[in-house]
């Protein structure tokens, strides 16, 4: 549809007095539809090492477990346990024990002592880390303070500042 506007009197263009008429229009002048739109996704956080490759590393992004994630803006302190996978992308100052696995997204800090299986450290970690299995220091990464491990890998950017212990540890 259409609207038009003509004057009543096109001989006078100083007339105020103008009509209004609706006109059927084609369907070249009806504006085209939204295109689909497709939801956002959402990321996962931690810095995504694929633990699915070793069996002896709990994946519980596809398994129910005990998952704690600590997001971006939030503050926790005090003490975890019985943790199969922590994820810290905001800020957290506690002792963790009997965790499994634990992921410092870039941009994340936990401060404190950390005795797990495995850790992936792409944000900024102080204080003392047992890392039975296997360590790993993104490019991201920042760890300083006490570091135990069983198998470490760092990345081309990765930071230690500290005391290097080279032992698996008990959890």
């Amino acid at each position: 549809m259409k609207f038009s506007r003509q004057a009543d009197n096109e001989d006078n263009p100083n007339k105020k007095g103008t009509t209004l008429s609706l006109q059927s229009g084609t369907p070249k002048d009806i504006p085209p539809a939204m295109p689909n739109r497709q939801p956002p996704k959402i990321p996962s956080g931690g810095s995504g090492y694929d633990v699915s490759s070793s069996p002896k590393f709990l994946n519980v992004d596809n398994e129910k477990g005990k998952k704690l994630l600590i997001g971006e803006d939030i503050c926790l302190s005090g003490e975890i346990k019985s943790c199969e996978k922590l994820v810290v992308e905001g800020t957290v100052e506690a002792n963790i024990m009997d965790c499994r696995e634990l992921v410092v997204s870039e941009g994340g800090l936990f401060r404190g002592e950390a005795k797990v299986e495995v850790a992936d450290i792409a944000g900024e970690f102080s204080g003392i880390i047992t890392s039975t299995d296997l360590l790993i220091l993104r490019s991201t990464g920042r760890i300083t303070g006490t570091i135990t491990y069983g198998r470490l890998e760092v990345e081309c950017g990765g930071v230690i500042k500290g005391d290097l212990i080279a032992g698996s540890g008990e959890v």
